[in-house]
């Protein structure tokens, strides 16, 4: 019966991240071709593999490991370099869809609430709008995803043997040589290592972090020699330099999550009353307050690099929902709010309306404070998930 339920959790997952792949391939298709980044990721892939005579001003190759499939494939065949990063990023959907129910598994959420997570995870307007666009951002959700779901899931077992420790190395290595968001694994693991496991735990695994920190610096190092490019860390102050310290878009913030930032914010305060009883709920929150840190690591700050920080609040959300008892109107609300966040995205990216999120978010707030004086919230049951 256990291998029943979980191949009905990893056939769901699965379905629900094709679902959302055909979806968006055909709603944001004019936006798949991003003018800014991806000529550079073409032209990356391409010089990665030994192609000469290619200007690429963005140190894209800084990121080998999304470049090394449609470099060598159209090196052999001569497939274009587009096709198959589109091809790759599909791959990387559904893999995030079918990992994000099987971490939300590992924390002890039910079906439901994996396939809920899983939906408002694919509907933060930002995953939805550049999953398929031909960029890496949907490579940094999937390996923050994986990464996080290997630690949790690690737990589950007394032994851990020294091919884990390299699996778990070699998967923060090649998530961060895809897209430095995958990061956001650490911020979400060392917490709940820091609060919740023994020190031979703590030790193993804080080996295993220092030792993808020095390979992902050697790399990065020889990258940056041979291709005569700066590395990822060079970017970084590059881009601070370019735009004279912050460039906070302060317009896109509300829209990194949209209405979302309600359950975000009803989900922090279920931890926070938590926390003196819970070390789970400690971690989490402050793997949310390190997170802010992160998300300011790049110079211009804006709704891509907030929603990197999506499985994160989800699982916040989650908490939230495992407290309340009226599932059903608590499920209702948060489908017509994903629903919500798409219709609006696509009507500011397609047709330029005006005004589109301050009726959105206006009618919303309406509906849930509607709703609100009729359905008991304040009625929880206790709550004490798996770590």
């Amino acid at each position: 019966m256990k291998s029943l339920k979980i191949n009905h959790s990893l056939l769901f997952s699965a379905t629900q991240g094709l679902f959302f792949c055909v979806i968006y391939l055909f709603l944001f298709e004019f936006l798949r071709y991003n003018e800014a980044d991806t000529p550079n990721f073409v032209n990356a892939a391409k010089m990665l593999l030994g192609q000469d005579n290619l200007v690429e001003t963005q140190s894209r190759i800084t990121k080998p490991v999304v470049l090394v499939l449609p470099g060598l494939i159209n090196k052999l065949w001569g497939f274009k370099v587009e096709s198959i990063m589109l091809f790759q990023n599909i791959i990387f959907v559904i893999l995030t869809a079918i990992y994000f129910g099987k971490l939300l598994q590992a924390l002890d959420f039910d079906l439901k609430k994996q396939q809920l997570g899983i939906f408002m995870l694919f509907t933060v307007q930002a995953i939805a709008v550049h999953s398929l666009e031909l960029i890496n951002d949907i490579a940094g959700i999937f390996f923050s995803v994986f990464i996080t779901y290997l630690y949790f899931k690690s737990l589950q077992q007394k032994k851990k043997h020294l091919y884990f420790y390299l699996l778990f190395s070699l998967s923060i290595v090649i998530g961060i040589l895809s897209k430095e968001s995958a990061g956001m694994a650490l911020i979400i693991i060392v917490p709940h290592l820091l609060l919740n496991e023994s020190k031979r735990t703590k030790y193993h695994f804080s080996i295993s972090i220092l030792f993808s920190g020095v390979l992902i610096l050697l790399v990065q190092t020889v990258i940056s020699i041979y291709f005569e490019t700066h590395d990822a860390f060079s970017n970084v102050i590059e881009e601070f330099k370019i735009n004279n310290g912050f460039n906070i878009r302060w317009a896109q913030i509300p829209h990194s999550f949209d209405v979302y930032w309600i359950f975000i914010i009803l989900g922090t305060i279920s931890l926070i009353k938590k926390r003196k009883k819970n070390h789970t709920a400690n971690s989490w929150l402050l793997s949310g307050l390190a997170t802010i840190p992160f998300l300011l690591l790049w110079a211009t700050v804006q709704d891509r690099t907030i929603a990197v920080a999506a499985p994160l609040f989800i699982v916040y959300i989650l908490f939230f929902v495992d407290q309340y008892k009226n599932k059903l109107a608590l499920y209702i609300l948060i489908i017509i709010a994903g629903i919500g966040n798409i219709i609006s995205t696509y009507l500011i990216y397609k047709h330029n309306f005006n005004n589109v999120l301050e009726v959105y978010y206006l009618s919303y707030a309406s509906l849930f404070l509607f709703l609100w004086l009729f359905i008991p919230y304040h009625n929880f049951k206790s709550i004490n998930p798996k770590p």
